[in-house]
């Protein structure tokens, strides 16, 4: 039996982008939320090497013109609301992994196209009616949708797609679709730290191993890994 079609949607850069979105002087300036490290950065910071949970005096030092914003969780919780009522009039079941994190189970077993038609359909309600950029990935499995919003998301980050060597012929899109049955294939090329848990210490052990891929991961003996990772 196939894995349902799952589709998941992300909001770029959220905490990030609400705040550009209220706030008309921070748009198209790098920005940084948070309070001692940062909880989110916008693309323009991080097209300068700002990561989430670096810690605010580094990436000021990084990026000397970043705005530092203190956040305001009220209306990041609110746009998140807007943004899960408008997919639960379109999906029944949605599950939320984290505010901008949602995974979708279209009824009726949808075939990946017609997935990919709503998915484009609900970004651009969003866009609409919350102001906020949303990428999709779909996919047979959470799993593999979560990647392909993942490489939709980093396609966004001049330079981020040779650092997670991302495939140099996927699609510059903010929409990607894991293709059908060549998933294994889709997924090799990208980075082994994307595996569910895989966590701080797994990656580096991974990295330690020699395992920098998903595909590479994928070679080695299931075994193996078990007496690598317990």
């Amino acid at each position: 039996m196939k894995p349902p079609v799952v589709i998941h949607l992300d909001v770029d850069a959220f905490f990030a982008s609400v705040e550009q979105r209220d706030d008309s002087t921070l748009r198209g300036h790098p920005v940084a939320v948070g309070t001692g490290v940062v909880a989110s950065c916008s693309y323009e910071a991080k097209r300068q090497g700002v990561r989430t949970a670096m810690r605010l005096a580094e990436a000021s030092r990084i990026c000397p013109q970043l705005r530092i914003v203190a956040g305001d969780y009220r209306r990041y919780e609110l746009a998140a609301r807007q943004i899960l009522g408008i997919c639960q009039e379109r999906i029944a079941r949605v599950e939320v992994a984290a505010l901008d994190d949602l995974y979708l189970a279209p009824p009726d077993g949808p075939d990946l196209n017609d997935a990919a038609r709503l998915a484009e359909q609900l970004r651009l309600q969003v866009r609409q009616e919350v102001g906020l950029h949303v990428s999709a990935g779909i996919g047979r499995g959470r799993f593999i949708a979560s990647v392909a919003t993942q490489a939709a998301k980093n396609q966004r980050v001049e330079g981020l797609r040779r650092l997670t060597k991302l495939p140099a012929d996927l699609p510059a899109s903010p929409l990607i679709v894991a293709p059908q049955g060549n998933e294994a294939t889709f997924l090799a090329p990208f980075p082994a730290d994307l595996l569910p848990g895989a966590g701080a210490a797994r990656a580096a052990r991974l990295t330690e191993c020699g395992l920098l891929s998903l595909g590479q991961v994928a070679q080695v003996p299931r075994r193996v890994l078990a007496g690598l990772f317990g």
